[in-house]
């Protein structure tokens, strides 16, 4: 049986979902100290939760949004670099989300305190790299209009720009914008760094 990440990933994000709904009946605290970042949780040493806060949901719509959509655009692009490199590309994206979020609210916001959480931030990483796979293939965006996934991509960074313009004005948002930008970031740097290791090793 072949070995799939996305499939190890969908799993991973619902077991920790489970973890917080029967923690939250005992209103116990460990989650929130361990499965939420912000700059302050980083600050005070807390550093493993720039990886555990991707795995973690708001509440059950939190979870089948970002599940579907990895496994919507993680099962394709996993045809194309492998269950190892998707691994690697969750982790590589959902920490340049979370150091994204960090910065932006403690120097663009200044709210050290503020926490985030979601699997989009890595999830961005994906749709980055496949866009630059596939930049043609057709999505469809709020569900009904047909356009390219380069031209959603795009969309989606300048929703997220206008968003985090939006949060600095002061505007209220329950949506990580800067780390949405930072997970596409992740995702840039490590698709055009495996482009270069894959150049050298043809070469």
């Amino acid at each position: 049986m072949k070995y799939s990440s996305i499939t190890m990933l969908l799993i991973i994000n619902i077991l920790i979902f489970a973890v917080w709904y029967m923690t939250n009946l005992f209103h116990s605290q460990f989650m929130q100290e361990n499965f939420l970042v912000s700059f302050i949780a980083v600050e005070k040493g807390r550093w493993w939760t720039l990886i555990t806060s991707n795995f973690s949901h708001f509440n059950l719509i939190h979870l089948m949004i970002n599940l579907y959509v990895l496994n919507e655009f993680g099962r394709p692009l996993e045809n194309h670099i492998g269950s190892h490199n998707i691994f690697l590309l969750y982790f590589f994206s959902g920490i340049s989300s979370s150091v994204a979020h960090c910065l932006f609210s403690k120097y663009f916001l200044s709210l050290p305190e503020l926490s985030a959480l979601g699997a989009s931030g890595s999830i961005s990483g994906f749709l980055i790299y496949l866009a630059l796979l596939e930049p043609q293939k057709r999505v469809y965006l709020l569900g009904i209009m047909p356009i390219s996934l380069k031209l959603a991509v795009l969309t989606l960074i300048a929703f997220d720009l206008r968003g985090l313009w939006g949060q600095y004005l002061g505007e209220m948002s329950f949506i990580g914008h800067g780390a949405h930008l930072g997970g596409c970031l992740g995702g840039l740097v490590y698709a055009l760094g495996r482009k270069k290791k894959l150049t050298l090793l043809d070469g």
